[in-house]
């Protein structure tokens, strides 16, 4: 195992200039974030607030703690993953010929989008009917129902995440000359300018939330996803080119990330208490409420802009481990979701607390997901 790792880990390089830290950076971030979205999907069976069609399985045990874990998964997980990727896809297309680019993008989004598609999604989808069939006793006939039951469905699933990176490429694509220029005219030279720019965003956030009708971010599983979450989502996207072009300004920006930081969690806990409150009431905290919606889209900005600062001033160094579990990160995450659900069956029936099933589902699915990336790694014995 050990000879094989050292295979794996021997081909990583360090590289010393201004760009290379701020990518490891980035690496050692998207390697925790990893972590950090498996929490928040295995979070959404133990829910004490009723979230309807939005997860596959609810438990009859459950706990409010995991109510907050999926508010704070919400408010930075997916925001920081656009605001990474806008990052990179910016960097690519500033390297590579329009050619080259629609190449790298068709192997390394569209390609994987479409095999999970077709396999991981329905797959998934499987185990969700047979973890809702209440009126069967054995894993057999739960499955034998579930076959009779279970109809294809177009849904781009926990992949939606891929769908929207493929409609953002196109779009970027198309008017990369013309983003870059707006870059460009929009780059703030003064910290009160940036603090502006960054108002403009949250009330723009807070404006899309109120067309969705909803308090928070989320992504839409349709092939015809809703636009206002794709103008979300966008925002983030955008934000992510930005950091690229103004990376000669990034030392004088991050010294912000600690009043950002400060403004997030304050916000965060106003988000978190009005969603409390709301239950208190027995009023969903799903239902549209305006505080809700501005301080999700003020906590989200700010949070997600701080923890990317954070890393680039604190995470400029890694190591050959935290780059194998980065690079790993995108195989996890296509056939995670089948592990979580498997071992949300597993413990279903078993009467322990929440919190508990929690941590060995957690544990199950990531210990199971990497076990077949290792075995993947084995069998092709290549870097991931």
């Amino acid at each position: 195992m050990l000879t094989h790792q050292k295979t794996i880990f021997e081909t990583i390089r360090y590289g010393t200039n201004k760009s290379n830290k701020i990518d490891f950076a980035f690496e050692n971030l998207r390697a925790s974030l990893l972590f950090m979205l498996f929490i928040g999907h295995v979070s959404l069976s133990y829910l004490k607030n009723d979230i309807g069609n939005l997860w596959y399985y609810s438990d009859h045990q459950q706990s409010i703690i995991f109510d907050g874990v999926a508010s704070v998964t919400t408010v930075v997980l997916m925001p920081i993953y656009f605001l990474i990727t806008g990052y990179f896809t910016q960097k690519s297309m500033s390297s590579y010929s329009k050619s080259e680019v629609i190449y790298k993008r068709t192997n390394r989004i569209l390609r994987p989008f479409i095999l999970t598609f077709l396999t991981i999604i329905p797959l998934s989808d499987f185990i969700g009917e047979i973890l809702n069939d209440d009126s069967s006793h054995t894993l057999f006939s739960a499955i034998e129902n579930s076959f009779a039951r279970y109809h294809w469905s177009f849904s781009t699933g926990h992949v939606w995440f891929l769908y929207y990176l493929i409609i953002f490429s196109i779009i970027q694509l198309q008017f990369l000359k013309e983003i870059t220029k707006i870059s460009i005219y929009l780059k703030p030279k003064t910290h009160v300018h940036l603090a502006g720019i960054l108002i403009v965003l949250m009330l723009l956030l807070t404006g899309i939330l109120h067309l969705e009708n909803s308090n928070t971010l989320l992504g839409s599983y349709s092939l015809l996803p809703s636009i206002y979450s794709l103008m979300g989502f966008g925002i983030f996207y955008l934000i992510g080119i930005f950091l690229f072009q103004y990376q000669s300004n990034n030392a004088t920006f991050s010294t912000m990330k600690w009043p950002l930081l400060i403004i997030g969690l304050v916000f965060l806990t106003i988000n978190n208490i009005s969603g409390y409150k709301a239950m208190q009431n027995s009023i969903n905290p799903t239902e549209y409420n305006m505080i809700m919606s501005f301080s999700f889209a003020t906590a989200s900005i700010c949070l997600s802009l701080s923890i990317i600062w954070l890393a680039q001033t604190y995470f400029q160094q890694t190591t050959p481990f935290i780059l194998f579990i980065s690079k790993s990160s995108y195989f996890v995450y296509l056939i995670h979701l089948p592990f979580i659900l498997i071992w949300i069956y597993i413990c279903s029936d078993v009467e322990m607390n929440a919190i508990y099933k929690f941590f060995i589902v957690l544990i199950g699915s990531i210990s199971s997901s990497f076990g077949v990336n290792y075995l993947r790694l084995r069998i092709q014995k290549t870097n991931p």
